[in-house]
């Protein structure tokens, strides 16, 4: 990993504070999918250089690729962190234009999760505004911010990294819920293999061989019992075959098939004990590729304090996951939150409520002046 620390003298005119959508719909022109990593690296190169603008202390840090902004009052203990990620999911280039239509903004990234990078800028700049004109210095912060840019990947290589070095006394992960509703728990994920070994024949004999997708499927009808349960509110372990591969020809009978699950599970599930029956009820071959925890934020007085800035504001939870679960080894508390999207992320008609955004940034502009 590389960081590199950046701090500059006073210049003799700051800029003005970047309007909120505007910024947002800077960043959402730069495309910034894992395909396209000289766009990652542009995009966060461009907030760097609003930082350095503003004259902010920050570290910009690569890991394996990744690179990620940090800022904080100079020290690794502190009130807030704001959390956001600036990669986002494939997409044509018609959505890295963004489209302001009826009281939204349409684009790649307009929800999941630029606008959150946006907000998170705009409010530190209008603190360290306040601050200046008070006499006071970056080092006098109550919060931090942290834009990432590996969240749709696992967040191994940002937030996972740099929460080892830092420790918050609240996050708030912009990236879920809605204006309303605030999360404060997410389901945990992991990610596994069935893989069988056939003996191959021609499909004319098939008695003559062993057919390995019909031993994957024999076996997924058997893990299946494991995930009947239904819940009006789905706070239950669910399972999704998402790939399968197997075969070479259609007339051959094929002797090699994987199919790739993904199974989500609540803090009232053991998991190892779940994957251990499957490993022992099955016959093809169980790969872990992937454990991660259940989000759920311990007990933290912030959150008081955000249910205390309206009325209509209420916990709730998430089948999802965010980088909120890197928060959990490290014992940190914190919360999801965001404005009304209208759970369109990743898909074509991806949006964000303008209004909501708005009333977002009030609510958290009021919670900041709390600390």
């Amino acid at each position: 990993m590389t960081s590199q620390n950046k701090s500059f003298r006073p210049q003799s005119k700051v800029p003005d504070l970047p309007d909120l959508i505007d910024l947002t719909q800077t960043l959402i022109r730069f495309k910034t999918m894992h395909s396209r990593l000289d766009q990652i690296h542009d995009c966060i190169n461009h907030i760097a250089s609003i930082l350095e603008a503003h004259d902010i202390e920050f570290r910009h840090m690569v890991n394996s690729g990744s690179p990620s902004i940090l800022v904080t009052p100079g020290t690794h203990e502190f009130p807030l962190l704001l959390m956001s990620h600036i990669d986002v999911v494939d997409a044509p280039d018609a959505l890295f234009e963004p489209r302001m239509v009826n009281g939204r903004l349409y684009g790649r990234g307009s929800y999941d999760d630029k606008y959150a990078a946006a907000l998170s800028i705009v409010l530190l700049l209008k603190r360290m505004i306040q601050l200046r004109q008070a006499g006071k210095h970056q080092t006098d912060l109550k919060m931090g911010i942290l834009i990432t840019s590996d969240e749709e990947i696992g967040g191994i290589n940002g937030a996972q990294e740099v929460l080892r070095s830092i420790r918050p006394e609240f996050s708030i992960i912009l990236d879920g819920g809605s204006i309303n509703e605030v999360i404060t728990k997410e389901k945990g994920i992991a990610r596994v293999r069935l893989i069988a070994a056939g003996q191959s024949c021609h499909a004319s004999r098939p008695w003559l061989g062993k057919n390995a997708i019909e031993m994957v499927m024999s076996d997924y009808a058997k893990l299946r019992r494991h995930f009947k349960t239904q819940q009006d509110t789905h706070w239950h372990p669910t399972v999704n075959p998402g790939l399968i591969t197997g075969g070479k020809i259609i007339n051959q009978v094929p002797d090699h098939c994987e199919l790739c699950l993904d199974i989500r599970y609540t803090e009232h599930d053991d998991i190892q004990a779940l994957l251990d029956r499957i490993e022992k009820e099955t016959d093809s071959e169980l790969k872990v590729d992937l454990v991660e925890p259940v989000f759920i934020s311990p007990p933290s007085d912030y959150l008081s304090q955000i249910k205390a800035l309206s009325k209509d504001i209420k916990l709730g939870y998430e089948h999802g996951a965010s980088d909120a679960r890197h928060l959990m080894p490290h014992h940190l508390a914190g919360v999801v939150w965001g404005p009304n999207g209208n759970l369109t992320q990743h898909s074509l008609d991806e949006h964000v409520e303008i209004d909501s955004l708005y009333l977002l940034h009030e609510r958290l502009s009021r919670f900041i002046d709390q600390l």
